[in-house]
């Protein structure tokens, strides 16, 4: 039990801004996610198993977010909504609890993956990578506040358990396989479709010549089992899309095209044609480029000190397949692997290559938890080096991250600060969730919002026409539930904001 409980407690302490001031308000999706989870936890403590429209954002005239989103975080969040109900009317504290919880499961879920191949001590090292690494700590929830997307790094360890399971032929492998999955696919869509080729390389590589195909229809099987359990989110956020204006999601800021690893001073536009200067997220991509280099160093050395004091096979075969898995995910955050983002459409609903960063952590858990024994190997100090010294400074990176994620620990200037104090007056919703009949350039701003808003009080009705000399009124407006009391002496029409 000891490993179990260092994790929690490592976890408590990585995590101990989120503890104290909740979800990160200055990340770039805190506002989005706390918003979602606040209506999203109010709803299904209303009785509503599953909210979808989500009916008091944007001042009260609702928003297909959760058609769209991926609800996990959503319904993670709102396991912690009893205990703060009162006190967190934005939703900042439940979503950071979720995150909380997501970091200590990343952590068990990394251990028991790793513990399938190594022992208990490399296994426990490899899992404190994987919770520290940057990329999933201090870009992934202080710096982007990606919470679906963090909430994958905790199922993708179980689902390359099952994909071991499946290559050595143990039983209700293929099941699991699917159960992780589906989890993956509720956590973050894009990044779980991009995952399914892993545990398929996987079973190829390490199942016995005999059995290998048949492995790998077993694999496909589990991973088509995932798509079915998630379908309740999986259908609408597919068929309904024509509804919304979910077309702005993977352009302009969103646009693949934009997020080249190298291309640091190129300017972000609407079509991804490049242009020159510095803008201001220059920090920003500055960032995950070095964060990127910096993963592939620390993988290189894990891999070279198992090729040089590592004798057993496996170990040498699965520290290649981890390379080989580090090697794509970089290519493809290149602009020279444009050609493959064009062949397969999945990938530019990734909108960021750098998501691919995701494999980049998991690869250098697995990698670190194998080169482990080789750090007390004489004329492996240079290597152990290059280890230790990544790990205290990625820790350092993720407490600087820490630091500028939160409004009560750094300056804010005004004119971001009324930006953000606007986003929670009205709870805006994001605009390619918004339905197709709205406006979406004419209220882009939130004092535009907030005129329409005036102008069309929300949850109100009147009649037009010969009816006008009656009334109507709404009697009461819950999710799926709308009463309407009408009295309208002729025939004609009723507006109902």
């Amino acid at each position: 039990a000891l490993p179990y409980l260092m994790l929690v407690v490592i976890g408590l302490i990585v995590s101990l801004p989120v503890l104290l001031h909740g979800f990160p308000d200055l990340s770039n999706d805190g506002s989005d996610h706390a918003r979602y989870d606040s209506h999203f936890a109010s709803q299904l403590w209303q009785g509503e198993l599953y909210p979808r429209w989500l009916t008091n954002v944007s001042g009260g005239l609702g928003g297909a977010a959760m058609y769209f989103y991926p609800p996990l975080q959503s319904f993670a969040a709102s396991l912690f909504q009893p205990f703060v109900h009162g006190r967190d009317p934005y939703g900042w504290f439940i979503s950071g609890y979720a995150c909380v919880l997501a970091t200590v499961l990343a952590g068990i879920a990394a251990f028991l993956w790793l513990r399938s191949f190594a022992g208990i001590g490399p296994a426990f090292f490899g899992a404190v990578v994987y919770m520290i690494a940057p990329y999933h700590l201090a870009i992934d929830l202080y710096n982007r506040g990606a919470a679906a997307e963090y909430w994958i790094f905790v199922w993708l360890p179980l689902v390359m358990l099952a994909a071991r399971g499946i290559a050595s032929n143990s039983r209700y492998s293929t099941t699991a396989l699917g159960a992780g999955y589906a989890l993956c696919v509720y956590s973050q869509a894009s990044v779980a479709a991009c995952s399914a080729a892993l545990p398929l390389a996987y079973v190829l590589m390490f199942s016995e010549p005999k059995r290998r195909w048949r492995a790998a229809l077993s694999t496909v099987f589990g991973l088509t089992l995932g798509v079915g359990m998630a379908a309740v989110f999986l259908l609408p956020a597919v068929l309904d899309q024509s509804k919304t204006w979910f077309g702005m999601y993977a352009a302009g800021w969103g646009d693949y095209r934009n997020w080249w690893l190298f291309q640091i001073r190129d300017q972000i536009t609407d079509t991804g044609t490049l242009g020159s200067g510095i803008p201001w997220y220059f920090s920003y991509k500055m960032r995950i480029l070095v964060i990127t280099i910096w993963t592939l160093v620390f993988s290189g050395t894990a891999y070279w000190l198992i090729r040089r004091y590592s004798t057993a096979g496996m170990a040498r075969r699965l520290a290649a397949f981890y390379l080989g898995t580090t090697v794509a995910a970089f290519f493809l955050m290149l602009r020279q692997s444009e050609i493959v983002w064009r062949l397969i459409p999945v990938l530019r609903l990734l909108q960021f290559p750098h998501r691919l960063s995701t494999f980049l952590v998991m690869a250098a858990a697995a990698l670190a938890c194998l080169a482990s024994a080789g750090l007390k190997q004489r004329g492996a100090r240079y290597g152990a080096a290059v280890i230790l010294l990544s790990m205290l400074g990625w820790a350092a990176a993720d407490a600087v991250s820490a630091r500028q994620a939160y409004s009560v620990w750094r300056y804010i200037p005004p004119l971001r600060a009324a930006q953000a104090a606007g986003r929670l007056r009205t709870q805006q919703e994001y605009y390619a969730f918004w339905p197709k009949p709205a406006r979406v350039r004419d209220l882009e701003t939130i004092p535009e919002l907030e005129k329409f808003i005036a102008a069309h009080p929300p949850k109100e009705a009147h009649l037009t026409g010969e009816a006008a000399a009656g009334s109507a009124m709404v009697e009461s407006w819950r999710p799926r539930r709308v009463l309407l009391k009408v009295d309208a002496p002729a025939a004609g029409q009723m507006i109902l904001n």
